[in-house]
């Protein structure tokens, strides 16, 4: 006669799996043109004489800092309202921030 002996606890799913399967589906990765276009606004930020903050922009856009953090990083979608509003406070057109990274 055989015994088969059953941990009493398991590890459980991790918290990937708990989140696949709480929401059925992968989490979304960001859009490689939004990545690229929060790396725009970083170097164009970056760029400015005299040096601009996240900070200052945030503020200047009516924003946190976090929400900018979370657009440079791709991590938030920025809306097209709010470009215009990045694009006027850096003193550059719209054209200017999204064309090149076309």
């Amino acid at each position: 006669m055989t015994i088969s002996v059953q941990p009493m606890f398991s590890a459980g799913p991790s918290m990937g799996q708990r989140f696949l399967l709480l929401s059925g589906t992968m989490p979304r990765l960001p859009h490689p043109f939004a990545v690229k276009l929060g790396a725009r606004i970083k170097e164009l930020r970056m760029t400015q004489t005299p040096y601009v903050t996240q900070t200052w922009l945030a503020r200047e856009i009516g924003c946190t800092v976090q929400q900018m953090q979370k657009y440079e990083s791709a991590e938030t979608r920025i809306p097209s309202c709010r470009l215009k509003e990045i694009a006027d406070a850096l003193g550059i057109k719209l054209s200017e921030l999204v064309s090149p990274i076309e």
